[in-house]
């Protein structure tokens, strides 16, 4: 039982000498070093910059602007365009049966034909309103 109540000491003594060393670093905080004058029109700038309820004000005056932003933005209509470029070394080849140009042709025999062009260009644009 003794040594429990020693320990028991030594821990309380150790809390409170942290408590002292605590309360005597933070008294050395509020010396007159860190003391300042200002004036009234400065005190109240400071208040009116570090009230909460104004800085809340603000930035629900912000979320407002945003909401009307975007609701600006949902009348202007949606704009998409687009632009295809298609080169072709060779032209495609398709086989068609020799009766379709010779109508006295042979319907078994097929014919090469290419279709195409050498460049293709396409573009287009699609405007839509909600």
């Amino acid at each position: 039982m003794v040594r429990t109540n020693k320990n028991k000491m030594g821990k309380r003594l150790g809390l409170l000498l942290i408590a002292v060393i605590l309360v005597t670093t933070s008294s050395k905080a509020q010396t007159k070093d860190s003391e300042r004058e200002i004036t009234l029109e400065q005190a109240i700038e400071m208040a009116l910059a570090n009230n909460p309820q104004i800085n809340r004000a603000l930035l629900a005056i912000d979320d407002a602007d945003e909401l009307v932003n975007i609701a600006r933005s949902e009348v202007y209509p949606d704009v998409i365009s687009s632009i295809n470029y298609t080169r072709n070394v060779e032209l495609p080849v398709q086989f068609i049966p020799e009766n379709v140009f010779d109508p006295n042709g042979d319907p078994n025999v097929l014919v090469p034909v290419s279709f195409g062009t050498d460049n293709n260009w396409q573009g287009g644009f699609t405007v839509t309103q909600n």
